[in-house]
């Protein structure tokens, strides 16, 4: 089913049930350019997504934008019952129903243009019996989804923006060369008090320190066995059956990963003991 607004018309497919034709010309679509690279590659890849929500693409929407009869715009949300809860502490005293309709990545892959916004969120309109919230998380202030979000009369009429917390700074660090390159801009004095340190904190009272990386397919199996160990020593395991728990979930997503070159997993360890992990992806 197609809607337009001026020179775009908008489809909506279930990933579920997306086709090939679909799935090729979107993959086209996805692959990034040196005149316009994508942002966020993964939440925009579809092979990515069928592996990450494997289980879940009955629910997964794809809105996806046209010019001319081309692809030239993707923007994936994910429905999911979210309820309101309330907490005690640890303790959920009251809960309420509420299903969430959750854009998946900070913006949308579609042209930056207005008419293009109205096309999608007047379609998203159209369908609120089908969702009680749209959950738009980590949309950066510079984007023009923001300057829409807080200018668009369209919006202001269809929907009641709420905003929990004031935007707060995410800050990124780019690290190129070396460790040697990064020293050599301290002074002689001060690449000594940071050799003292690390090799301090290194030789600790609990073992030698030593942070492994894990990035290729055969080092999946390795890097759960211990990071499921120390998972299940977290309050997040315990009580809320978090952190680690969906193991079978999260080795067919790392593996999707490493096949492509995008898994950066790490474990410390503290002589041989691993003490802690973290799970992530690279994509660029």
């Amino acid at each position: 089913l197609f809607r337009s607004i001026e020179q775009y018309r908008i489809q909506q497919v279930c990933l579920h049930d997306a086709g090939e034709t679909f799935l090729s010309d979107w993959n086209a679509f996805a692959q990034p350019s040196a005149s316009q690279p994508c942002s966020e590659p993964m939440m925009h890849n579809p092979q990515w997504l069928r592996a990450y929500f494997d289980g879940q693409l009955e629910n997964l929407t794809v809105y996806s934008f046209y010019k001319s009869g081309s692809l030239c715009g993707i923007a994936p949300f994910l429905s999911r019952d979210w309820p309101l809860q309330c907490h005690l502490g640890v303790f959920t005293v009251a809960e309420m129903p509420l299903c969430r309709l959750r854009l998946l990545g900070a913006q949308p892959d579609i042209p930056a243009e207005e008419s293009a916004y109205d096309l999608l969120f007047s379609e998203l309109a159209r369908q609120k019996n089908t969702f009680d919230v749209v959950h738009l998380e980590g949309v950066p202030l510079n984007s023009f989804l923001w300057k829409y979000l807080n200018t668009s009369r369209m919006l202001r009429q269809s929907f009641r923006k709420y905003v929990p917390e004031a935007p707060t700074p995410r800050r990124s660090l780019r690290f190129s060369g070396s460790f040697a390159d990064y020293m050599k801009k301290f002074s002689s004095k001060k690449r000594k008090t940071l050799s003292r340190s690390v090799k301090k904190l290194r030789e600790g009272i609990l073992g030698e320190m030593r942070f492994e990386q894990y990035r290729k397919p055969e080092e999946v199996d390795r890097f759960l066995e211990y990071a499921v160990e120390v998972s299940k020593k977290t309050y997040q395991w315990k009580l809320y059956h978090r952190g680690l728990s969906a193991t079978g979930i999260l080795r067919r997503r790392l593996l999707l990963a490493a096949e492509r070159g995008w898994m950066r997993c790490y474990l410390l360890f503290c002589g041989e003991i691993p003490y802690a992990f973290l799970v992530g992806y690279q994509c660029a």
